[in-house]
């Protein structure tokens, strides 16, 4: 588990490694991670445990390239900041945003100290999903030779029991 990882993605894959040692077939590791989906989709978990949290190693100025944290930092101190900025040596707490407020401009990612400071963003909780449950439980998932799309919500096809 990465020190960076969200709280949501340390607490899935801790769930889903007990339960694999445990002997726990894979419909019940499925549904353990469906739990946890299905909150996300729903915004029944607090931004806490689904946002991220990155420390700025340089001056934003200083970044060839802006993504992730830096990006959100960047676009926090432009747009939203109502205190000190983002600068070298800060951790930003940034999520995945699918709309902002009429008045901002377009962004993937937003940065915040507060949590009320993203209120008019849409979370978006797709790109949650995809990078803070999927990529974190697909290699075990690969080397069980389990289904991952059952374990996030994905299609299934129906089963006709003939």
């Amino acid at each position: 588990k990465a020190s960076n990882a969200a709280p949501v993605s340390k607490k899935i894959q801790e769930d889903m490694f007990n339960l694999v040692c445990d002997g726990m077939s894979e419909g019940v590791v499925t549904d353990t991670i469906m739990t946890y989906v299905n909150c996300i989709k729903n915004s029944e978990l607090p931004i806490d445990d689904i946002c991220l949290s990155t420390r700025l190693g340089m001056h934003l100025s200083e970044y060839k390239t802006l993504s992730g944290g830096s990006k959100a930092a960047h676009y926090y101190n432009k747009h939203l900041q109502s205190g000190e900025p983002f600068s070298k040596g800060d951790s930003v707490k940034w999520t995945y945003v699918s709309g902002v407020p009429s008045t901002m401009p377009p962004t993937q990612v937003v940065g915040f100290r507060e949590e009320s400071e993203l209120e008019g963003f849409t979370i978006d909780t797709d790109t949650i999903i995809e990078k803070m449950v999927k990529k974190k439980i697909e290699s075990t998932f690969s080397v069980l030779d389990w289904n991952i799309n059952n374990a996030i919500g994905g299609a299934r096809p129906k089963n006709y029991g003939w």
